[in-house]
């Protein structure tokens, strides 16, 4: 199987666990890459599979080590998604490995279809708004990639983390700076909710979920 490594420098580079060798090296991004996850059909967390980032810069970035060429330093990206007004935190793969979801120091907790390569759910639009509006930003809070908003939720800092549910893959948990769980419904967006404060949970940055 593969692990990857997101660099200070905005390099990110693929290693084959078994041989301890390099496989690929990408340099697309020039800010710090600070999430990884693999997605794509057939090949989430092992080989063959999407290699997707999240940057300071904004952007998420997915590459393909199967494509000719990637074997080397300099490989290209095959997509970048654009949607997030501030730097991307955490990632999460789908268990099918059809979508990758992100959360992001603007407040927004976004989902993406690798296959169709745009956002297509977005949670948090209103704290985006009130982020942006307290930073004196013109940028839009919408999804510029078509993501679909459930305005009835905020989240009242940055979210540092995200995880999806192992078995059906409908639903997420978003973890705040500020100590606050969220449970995200992709199915029924209307339906997510906060899980309320966790004690000493404040600045979490990393979790996962069991059935």
């Amino acid at each position: 199987f593969q692990t990857a490594a997101g660099c200070a420098d905005g390099s990110v580079t693929l290693y084959d666990v078994a041989s301890s060798t390099m496989v690929a090296r990408f340099e697309e991004h020039a800010l710090p890459v600070r999430a990884l996850a693999f997605g794509g059909v057939g090949g989430v967390g092992g080989a063959g599979g999407l290699l997707c980032t999240g940057c300071d810069d904004m952007t998420l970035k997915m590459f393909d080590p199967r494509l000719p060429g990637s074997g080397r330093v300099g490989g290209s990206a095959v997509a970048t998604l654009s949607g997030h007004r501030a730097r991307v935190l955490s990632l999460a793969a789908s268990p099918d490995g059809r979508h990758v979801a992100s959360c992001s120091s603007d407040r927004t907790v976004r989902v993406w279809d690798l296959g169709m390569r745009q956002c297509v759910h977005a949670f948090g639009l209103n704290s985006a708004a009130s982020s942006n509006s307290s930073s004196g930003s013109n940028s839009s809070s919408g999804s510029s990639a078509g993501g679909v908003g459930n305005s009835a939720l905020e989240f009242a800092d940055q979210v540092c983390s995200v995880s999806y549910s192992p078995s059906d893959g409908r639903h997420l948990v978003a973890g705040c700076d500020d100590g606050t769980l969220f449970a995200l419904n992709t199915f029924y967006p209307e339906a997510s909710t906060a899980a309320g404060g966790v004690d000493g949970l404040a600045g979490t940055v990393g979790m996962e979920l069991s059935e």
